[in-house]
């Protein structure tokens, strides 16, 4: 995730999570998001995905959780 700015607006992106392409309203690219942990994907990059969820031990994940609601609450 990231921001883009534009004549004074900011506003939220969202990128792959394999390739990194960010996705823009005016650049329509397929997209999709992955069924088990919900993170946006290129359709291309769907095989290539796995689920940061199922690599991680319980502490671990809990702590990335942690993490993603500390960077969700902070941008708004």
């Amino acid at each position: 995730m990231g921001v883009e700015f534009i004549n004074g607006d900011v506003r939220r992106t969202t990128a792959c999570d394999v390739c990194k392409t960010v996705f823009l309203p005016e650049w329509p690219l397929g997209r999709t998001t992955c069924s088990g942990c919900g993170v946006p994907l290129c359709e291309g990059c769907v095989p290539e995905h796995t689920c940061r969820q199922q690599s991680l031990g319980s502490h671990d994940r809990r702590r990335q959780e942690f993490i993603e609601r500390l960077l969700q609450g902070g941008a708004r």
